[in-house]
């Protein structure tokens, strides 16, 4: 009994059909000597993957991202990441928009698609440690020496010689190069003895030769050793002090007994008569004027208040231009009751001037009737002349 199927029959196979359109690849490796570039990143294929013409194909779009490395058949040496920048067409040809490739055209060349630039990574750690500090480097030049503004001189400077009086200029020999010029004040003083000087402007500084006026003068030394420094102008007057005790308006009164021992022009009334223009002035009669205490040698200032004696504890001495060089430098002031035993109540020695009022202080609580300066020696040592325009006595009682 035969066997009976239902269903189709499989029928005979048909013939191939032709083969289907080149796909596109996701690599294309070229050979050594398949790849050409040029110093403007452009990367030819020489013409023997021309058939398959991958470059000219559907495959590779003007724009788009790929990957370009490697130096054998694998991906696993990718290493640079560019951009198509142009599709040549005509010359199977395109342009890289990164650096140059550093491989060598004898390596294999691998093209891939669409191998995107991953995330950016971490940071990395920070620096290192900050090195040690280097060396010091070697020292530079040295800068200009500054200007130099002391000196010295050898000249001989006698400050009781009338050339260093107050308002004369004098000249001295000393160093080139100094920074002096006309209207700064200088210092010259001894090399010594600092309290025996000359202050005073420049008036000119001309090769070794330095002149100045001279505006106050120190001392009594004569000798050729000094130094010469920049100084200051005398300062501002300060503020007036207060009120002091009334005069003692009787010694400007003609009926009190004014005497000038060893007058030698004006009269001993003109210093306590308030007028600068009259002047009392005396000379020393002695050659050793300032040990010999005696009447017949010392020029005398003396008040007699006769029967209205006073307490006198101050007097004042008021020097003008004209007095400098013949100021008073050594005195007693000296008080008595019979006009011979004398009582020293302030003694000064040394005194130094410039022009302006100057202020004594003493201790005295007696009343005297007699009062009297005793000048033992002057400024002026060449004729021993000594001038006083105006002073007066105080008493506080």
């Amino acid at each position: 009994m035969a066997n009976l199927y239902l269903g189709n029959i499989l029928g005979a196979t048909g013939p191939i059909g032709p083969t289907g359109p080149l796909g596109c690849p996701s690599c294309v490796v070229f050979k050594s000597g398949e790849w050409t570039k040029d110093t403007l990143g452009i990367i030819s294929n020489t013409g023997i993957k021309t058939e398959t013409n991958y470059f000219l194909s559907n495959c590779w779009t003007t724009g788009e991202k790929i990957t370009i490395g490697g130096v054998d058949d694998s991906l696993n040496d990718i290493s640079e990441i560019n951009y198509i920048s142009g599709l040549l067409t005509g010359s199977n040809q395109i342009q890289t928009s990164g650096a140059l490739l550093a491989y060598n055209t004898g390596y294999n060349l691998t093209i891939c698609h669409g191998i995107s630039i991953g995330a950016t990574g971490p940071a990395g750690s920070p620096g290192g440690a900050t090195g040690p500090v280097g060396p010091t480097g070697a020292t530079g030049p040295s800068g200009p020496a500054p200007p130099l503004c002391h000196a010295t001189t050898v000249d001989s400077i006698d400050l009781l010689s009338t050339s260093t009086e107050v308002g004369n200029t004098f000249t001295v020999l000393t160093q080139l190069d100094r920074c002096w010029s006309a209207g700064q004040y200088i210092i010259i003083s001894s090399n010594v003895d600092d309290t025996q000087f000359l202050v005073g402007y420049v008036t000119s500084y001309s090769n070794y030769d330095l002149t100045f006026k001279i505006l106050y003068r120190s001392g009594t030394v004569n000798h050729n050793s000094w130094l010469i420094n920049l100084s200051g102008p005398v300062g501002p007057t300060g503020p007036v002090g207060p009120t002091g005790p009334s005069l003692d308006s009787d010694t400007v009164t003609t009926s009190l007994t004014i005497t000038g021992i060893h007058t030698i022009s004006g009269s001993g009334s003109y210093v306590f008569e308030n007028n600068p223009n009259k002047f009392w002035a005396a000379s020393f009669t002695g050659a050793s004027f300032l040990t010999d205490e005696s009447d017949i040698n010392n020029p005398i200032l003396k008040v007699d208040y006769e029967g209205n004696r006073k307490v006198i504890n101050k007097y004042y001495i008021d020097i003008n231009e004209e007095d400098l060089g013949y100021t008073p430098k050594n005195w007693h002031f000296q008080a008595s009751n019979d006009n011979s035993a004398w009582t020293n109540l302030d003694t000064r020695i040394n005194q130094q001037f410039i022009s302006g009022r100057f202020n004594y202080n003493f201790a005295n609580g007696t009343e005297y009737r007699y009062y009297r300066m005793y000048l033992l020696s002057g400024e002026d040592a060449l004729t021993y002349n000594v001038r006083i325009s105006e002073m007066d006595f105080v008493t506080t009682q």
